[in-house]
């Protein structure tokens, strides 16, 4: 995520996927633009909507996200839909995937080390 931008219960953000899974030397990166807004939220819960374009196809995004404690740890768990729309056939869906657990890989490595600091 590049910046977000708060509007009323929105939130506008650009993003950037990393695509170099891919292996092609002249495209390393896919830049978009999302709006997002909870659909519903607790204390230990969240659903949030998001939709968008990148690279000029749209995007649909629906994250259920919660959190619990165990061990003394906090725990993450989390569902995703995303509908990548014409990406998906541009692309082929060996490369969404492939592009999708890098990138969700990374988005949970940061999420785990900002609810679970190092001490």
């Amino acid at each position: 995520m590049e910046s977000v931008e708060v509007q009323g219960n929105q939130y506008i953000a650009k993003i950037r996927f990393d695509v170099s899974e891919m292996g092609h030397s002249y495209i390393s990166t896919l830049s978009g633009k999302i709006k997002a807004h909870y659909e519903d939220a607790d204390r230990n819960h969240v659903v949030i909507s998001a939709s968008g374009r990148v690279a000029g196809a749209s995007l649909k995004i629906l994250l259920d996200m919660g959190i619990s404690q165990s061990d003394g740890k906090t725990m993450a768990n989390w569902k995703a839909s995303v509908d990548f729309g014409i990406l998906m056939k541009l692309m082929g869906e060996k490369n969404i995937t492939s592009i999708a657990d890098a990138n969700i890989g990374k988005i949970m490595s940061c999420i785990g080390k900002a609810i679970n600091p190092v001490s």
